[in-house]
């Protein structure tokens, strides 16, 4: 009731103000709360709406269990009765090549993609054209940053003043591994370099260089065989083809040929020279091979004799064979096989003479 009423006589208060009938009130003490509410006929007051809660009703736990018993697809449905809408794409853009395969048009020239496949990821980045496509492949991909920071230092790598360089590599520090390029992560390398890189503040351009190295790794590594399958594999000759060829290397570089045969097999027989020395050098290969030298006569007899020298009749002929020495042709030459062991001894020793060693 008392706020109804101070409500009233300051509503009355700016009826008066308004008039500019001052001599009837000029105190404020009379109205300390004024307000901008609009009353009701009487005076009072509007009240304030009530504020209404709404919550969800509360699901009985035997109607949720029913709920999630049932199963999909349901039994006793014939689905097949039903017909099922399919999203068909339109025929011409599925004709369309990707944008990798299309012929490219820069600085008013037509560029078309090589029909050849590239004998390796290096001859990708020094040909134009290749790389220019591989950048495409890789953008239809959304992973044309390695490639773009491939062709970025090697811009900056043919920079020639030093404080322009060390500008470009804080532009590079900022794009390719700042905080809006993943410290890195964009450039699909996993080389601890990165993670350093992402870390400094400045960077040098050897930095930079040894980043590039590594990047071009990560690229060989994951999408040099993706980009090669893009081309058509390389046509398998004929036999005829390959015999021609053939006959046309033996008839146009014969002499080369047997002049590469010679120098193989003359280097093989050094190699086998050199191994036969270093194991003279070793005391029991030295003497392994010497008992074998000293069985070579006798086997050479049992070949002659023809058999076992245990057999009765074998030994009566070696021993009519142990009068004269056992020779054999080697090369052109006759060979004395009794004094092999003694010839091994004796080009040992004469090794040692010339090296400066003296014999135990």
């Amino acid at each position: 009731m008392w706020a109804a009423m101070r409500y009233r006589t300051s509503r009355a208060f700016r009826l008066l103000m308004k008039s500019g009938d001052y001599d009837v009130i000029n105190d404020m003490k009379y109205c300390d709360i004024i307000s901008d509410d609009i009353s009701d006929d009487e005076g009072g007051l509007p009240q304030a709406p009530v504020k209404v809660y709404t919550r969800f009703p509360q699901i009985d736990p035997t109607t949720i269990a029913s709920y999630s018993a049932r199963e999909y697809p349901k039994v006793g449905v014939d689905y097949a009765k039903y017909s099922v809408l399919r999203v068909i794409p339109k025929l011409h853009k599925l004709a369309q090549s990707p944008i990798y395969m299309k012929p490219v048009c820069k600085r008013g020239t037509v560029l078309k993609r090589p029909q050849e496949r590239p004998k390796s990821f290096a001859e990708v980045l020094r040909d134009p054209v290749h790389l220019e496509f591989f950048k495409r492949f890789m953008k239809f991909h959304k992973s044309e940053t390695p490639v773009l920071f491939w062709k970025t230092v090697e811009l900056l790598k043919r920079t020639e003043s030093s404080s322009a360089r060390q500008k470009k590599a804080q532009l590079i520090l900022k794009k390719f591994f700042g905080r809006l390029a993943g410290g890195g992560v964009m450039l699909q390398c996993d080389s601890d370099i990165i993670e350093e890189i992402a870390k400094f503040n400045t960077v040098t351009t050897s930095m930079l260089v040894q980043a590039q190295v590594e990047v071009v790794k990560s690229m060989e590594r994951h999408w040099a065989q993706r980009y090669f399958k893009t081309f058509p594999p390389p046509p398998m000759p004929s036999p005829k083809v390959s015999q021609v060829l053939q006959d046309k290397r033996e008839g146009i570089g014969g002499i080369k040929t047997k002049l590469r045969r010679i120098w193989e097999l003359f280097s093989e027989i050094m190699r086998r020279a050199a191994r036969f020395i270093a194991y003279m050098k070793d005391p029991r290969m030295f003497e392994r091979f010497r008992r074998y030298l000293k069985r070579v006569p006798q086997q050479e007899l049992n070949k002659i004799a023809g058999g076992d020298a245990s057999n009765p009749d074998v030994n009566k002929r070696l021993q009519q064979s142990f009068d004269c020495d056992v020779t054999k042709m080697v090369c052109g030459r006759k060979v004395t096989l009794d004094y092999l062991a003694d010839d091994l001894i004796f080009w040992v020793e004469a090794d040692r003479w010339v090296q400066g060693n003296h014999p135990c």
